[in-house]
């Protein structure tokens, strides 16, 4: 068989939504089942971690609450929570 490296299918808020509350989580799909131990994320604004999240072309990153997504759908989908409020217009 061969092996197929995992795609990101979705994120959610999408881009260029408007009307998003600052304190959402963000979420991210998958194309298959993920080794949760090989995701992280970080908390503070250096930008570390396999997934992170950022509003200035990664010249620092959004901190999060836990360097560890929380996962659903059979770990397809990962819940990253902010540690503040997202920045707004960004």
């Amino acid at each position: 068989s061969v092996y197929q490296a995992p795609e990101i299918t979705a994120t959610a808020p999408f881009d260029n939504t408007t009307g998003i509350a600052l304190d959402s989580t963000i979420g991210v799909s998958f194309s298959q089942i993920m080794e949760t131990s090989t995701l992280t994320t970080t908390t503070s604004s250096t930008c570390v971690g396999s997934l992170q999240v950022s509003s200035d072309n990664f010249a620092t990153c959004v901190a999060m609450a836990s360097s560890t997504p929380a996962f659903q759908a059979s770990n397809t989908l990962a819940i990253l929570t902010p540690a503040g409020s997202l920045a707004g217009l960004t």
